[in-house]
């Protein structure tokens, strides 16, 4: 009996401990439950910014090891080749962080070298491996640590991405001795710290990446832009920005038909996006201040995987110089050839029109131009005003009282630019300039070429720059070159005219001359003949008279002869005096006759001639 009662004492008590060890089996699953739900709690609200998701573990490790008051992560540089602390738990972390750990080095040192966790629980251990740090490091520890209580246990994992260490996970606790249970549980947490930490390694590099792109799309010289099909304005960098003066929410607020000059041009590039996908191009934009600025791109259609378009991905620049200096170039090419169709001053208003045109390319602020042609042929020189408003009216004057001003000017070879006449008016020349124009001029300028002036004028005062003046100067160079050579060709014609009368009086000549010479053979038989009929007349017979006549005839027709044998260079001239009374006395008897007895025919000669 008292065997069966020490039997059933003997098997309460087994069974109470059995009861016990299952009890405590209960509760530490209880714990191990609430850990992981602690770890799932941990690790789902964590964010993707990687010095945040280091300093929330740390600062959370105590609820799920107990008594933890110390903890650092250290992260691999690959750049440097060492471990660098990365966030730290009950020590000075300014402090901690500079240093500088040798693969090997210390337990974390050794554990990212090894791949294996560590368990120290014994001080001489902790010792021994600080003691394999460098006095560097060693120094830094015991100052980032020298108000953290020394350790009694020491737990430290690896941190993996598949099967490569990017770190390690140290946790220590003055109070706690810490189990094999704990090192688990810590290394299951290093998977989800590790992940976490990959994570926000992404994420970090994704950001970097994308500051990279943005940085380099940013500071790229030519604009970038992305709108919608609808015109909604979805990206423009800052060079694109600056081009179109904007800021990015005023443009978000604008429709991208609004930017356009041309709208046509916006329905251009759609119909060209959808048809071919890209379409390079070059037109005018509107500024924010309202000018045109030129620009040249390409935009490509970026598409989803069925094809609908979901924006337009463009670049351009602007080109309104480079579309100034283009178009000046060909207005100044047409001006040349205008003027040299020129045949006479006359036929300068298409010049006129071509200077108008270049200078509204151009973009200068001007009211009215001329071209003031001055002839120095005359005395005084003459002042011929060419002038054309901006509107294209054209009028013409000479002579007006503006001209000893413009010859002044014209005479200096240099620019005369008066910015303001209501301010200053050093030539006392305001009236007189309205008095022409028929407005009321406050900026005008002169530009003095070889043939007259150039001029420009505006009703805004300080009107025109150093660039506008710079463009006139070349405009003033245009005009000098073509007119010297309009002068000088004009010049050309009048020597080959006059070249020309020249041959023609020589033909002449020759032709007078081979005439005279043979009219001069044939009077040689008249003026012979007429003497033999002179010499068979007697004194008093009445045909005397007519044979005489017919001799002095024939001998003034030899005087012709001569003159024009003469004028053809076949025979030298030998001027003599000459009775002109005698001449017209003779020559009046055959006039007599010519023009018959009905008409009385007398001589009133001055017997001094």
């Amino acid at each position: 009996m008292q065997r069966e009662y020490q039997k059933l004492q003997a098997d309460l008590k087994a069974l109470q401990h059995e009861v016990d060890r299952l009890r405590e089996i209960e509760r530490e699953r209880q714990h191990t439950q609430k850990r992981l739900e602690f770890l799932l709690e941990l690790f789902s609200d964590l964010d993707l910014d990687l010095n945040g998701v280091l300093h929330r573990i740390l600062e959370r490790l105590p609820e799920v090891l107990p008594d933890a008051d110390f903890g650092i992560v250290y992260m691999y540089d690959a750049t440097s080749g060492v471990l660098v602390p990365q966030a730290c738990l009950g020590a000075d972390e300014t402090v901690l962080q500079r240093i500088r750990l040798q693969p090997g080095e210390s337990i974390s040192g050794q554990v990212f070298q090894t791949g294996r966790a560590q368990l120290s629980t014994a001080a001489e251990l902790l010792r021994s491996a600080v003691e394999t740090m460098t006095p560097e490091n060693q120094a830094l520890l015991m100052e980032g640590t020298a108000y953290t209580p020394q350790p009694a246990s020491n737990l430290c994992v690896p941190l993996r991405v598949g099967n490569r260490t990017i770190g390690t996970l140290t946790v220590s606790s003055s109070v706690a001795i810490y189990t094999e249970d704990d090192l688990s549980l810590l290394e299951g947490m290093a998977g989800q710290v590790s992940r976490a930490v990959a994570n926000a390694q992404a994420f970090e590099a994704h950001v970097e990446s994308e500051a990279k792109y943005r940085a380099l799309v940013d500071n790229l010289p030519v604009a970038i832009s992305e709108t919608t099909p609808v015109g909604e304005v979805l990206f423009f960098n800052d060079a694109g920005l600056a081009i179109n003066g904007y800021s990015f929410d005023e443009l978000s607020s604008l429709a991208a038909e609004e930017l356009y000059i041309d709208p046509t041009d916006r329905q251009r590039l759609s119909d060209a996006l959808r048809q071919e996908g890209h379409h390079g191009y070059e037109f005018q934009i509107r500024h924010k201040d309202g000018r045109a600025v030129w620009i040249r791109g390409a935009t490509r259609a970026i598409r989803n995987a069925d094809g609908d378009i979901l924006s337009y991905l463009g670049y351009h620049e602007d080109i309104t110089e480079e579309y100034r200096r283009r178009e000046g170039e060909r207005s100044l090419r047409r001006i040349r050839e205008l003027i040299g169709a020129m045949e006479q001053e006359s036929d300068i208003q298409p010049v006129l029109v071509a200077v108008r045109q270049a200078l509204q390319q151009r973009g200068l602020p001007f009211d009215g131009c001329g071209i003031n042609v001055i002839d120095d042929t005359t005395d005084p020189p003459t002042v011929r005003c060419n002038s054309m408003l901006e509107d294209g009216i054209a009028f013409h004057t000479e002579g007006h009282r503006g001209s000893d001003i413009v010859l002044e000017f014209w005479r200096s070879g240099q620019v005369q630019y008066r910015r303001d006449l209501w301010q200053d008016d050093p030539h006392d020349e305001r009236e007189t300039i309205q008095e022409i124009m028929g407005r009321s001029i406050r900026s005008i300028v002169d530009i003095p070429f070889a043939y007259g002036t150039l001029a420009l004028n505006s009703e805004t005062p300080n009107a025109f720059g150093e660039g506008d003046l710079a463009f006139l100067m070349t405009i003033q160079g245009v005009l000098d070159e073509s007119f010297r050579r309009l002068r000088d060709l004009q010049a050309l014609n009048r020597k080959e005219e006059e070249l020309r009368r020249a041959q023609k009086m020589e033909a002449i000549g020759h032709l007078a001359g081979g005439i005279a010479h043979d009219f001069n053979n044939m009077l040689t038989l008249v003026t012979g003949h007429a003497s033999f009929l002179l010499e068979g007349l007697a004194v008093h017979d009445e045909r005397r008279d007519e044979a005489l006549a017919i001799h002095e005839a024939a001998d003034r027709c030899a005087k012709m002869v001569q003159q024009l044998l003469a004028f053809s260079a076949r025979q030298i001239a030998a001027p003599a005096p000459t009775d002109i009374n005698a001449v017209i006395g003779e020559s009046s008897k055959l006039l007599q006759r010519l023009i018959g007895e009905n008409i009385k025919f007398d001589l009133d000669l001055d017997p001094t001639a």
